[in-house]
């Protein structure tokens, strides 16, 4: 079973700014977690902005792997690199918890291919579904 069941991870731009970029560096990953299994009936509680090192982060998910979680999300390689955006992993104790230190969290994709980069990189919205 996943562990993150009942937790929302999302996107939130800490300061409002008219640049496009300058806004982008401030996107980072917040969570609701639920106090009960019903997502309709759950109250709801702010968790901490997760830590992406104070770098940019969209589109994150979860996955386990055996009793491991992972947070997935997209990345720039460096806080003020801005393209492309790639795809980080960190390890988690929590849904809201990450344990990974910066030099501890792996890029695992690089949009290195032309077709991967038009008309926007391609590896944002990671999907971390498994065919069993």
């Amino acid at each position: 079973m996943l562990q993150c069941r009942g937790a929302v991870a999302f996107l939130l731009s800490k300061i409002r700014l008219t640049n496009k970029f300058m806004q982008a560096i401030n996107h980072r990953m917040f969570v609701l977690a639920a106090d009960g299994p019903d997502p309709w009936t759950a109250d709801y509680e702010l968790k901490p902005e997760l830590n992406t090192y104070d770098q940019f982060a969209i589109d994150g998910t979860y996955f386990q792997h055996e009793d491991q979680l992972y947070h997935v999300y997209s990345c720039w390689s460096d806080k003020y690199s801005a393209w492309p955006a790639n795809l980080c992993i960190s390890k988690m104790s929590d849904p809201w918890t990450v344990n990974s230190t910066l030099l501890e969290r792996q890029m695992i994709s690089v949009p290195d291919q032309p077709w991967e980069q038009v008309p926007v990189s391609a590896t944002k919205k990671p999907d971390t579904k498994l065919v069993q």
